[in-house]
């Protein structure tokens, strides 16, 4: 009986444990983004996210597939969709451009990445500002 409890006290600190460890990675995950994980798109080295903050769109163009951790061109930017203000992020980075942000007023926005290695991929206009 002794070593059931011992067996079953270990499986349960060891789940917290993952569950703990889990939940690390996903801060890390948003590069300066906070809330919600709205849409992404890919294309070939770059992914572009778009998170929906409280008060902001943040957005964020990610070097991957092997490519996190070498520098090339990348940027990202954020437009609304009646045109007006956009704010973008570009340089020569080593894992990803971003974060950009936009106000939350109510106007449908949508995320730009490009690099030299891909070219532009964007997320479709949100349905909601």
């Amino acid at each position: 009986m002794k070593f059931r409890r011992t067996l079953s006290l270990a499986l349960s600190t060891a789940a917290l444990i993952g569950a703990g460890l889990a939940g690390t990675g996903t801060a890390h995950a948003a590069y300066g983004c906070g809330g919600q994980l709205w849409t992404t798109v890919s294309s070939g080295v770059v992914r572009v996210e778009l998170y929906r903050e409280s008060a902001d769109w943040c957005a964020v163009a990610v070097h991957v597939n092997g490519t996190y951790g070498t520098y090339f061109a990348t940027s990202v930017q954020i437009e609304g969709s009646e045109g007006g203000l956009s704010i973008l992020d570009s340089g020569n980075f080593r894992y990803y451009a971003g974060p950009t942000r936009y106000p939350r007023d109510g106007m449908p926005v949508r995320a730009i990445g490009w690099s030299s290695r891909t070219g532009t991929v964007q997320t479709r206009f949100t349905d909601v500002g």
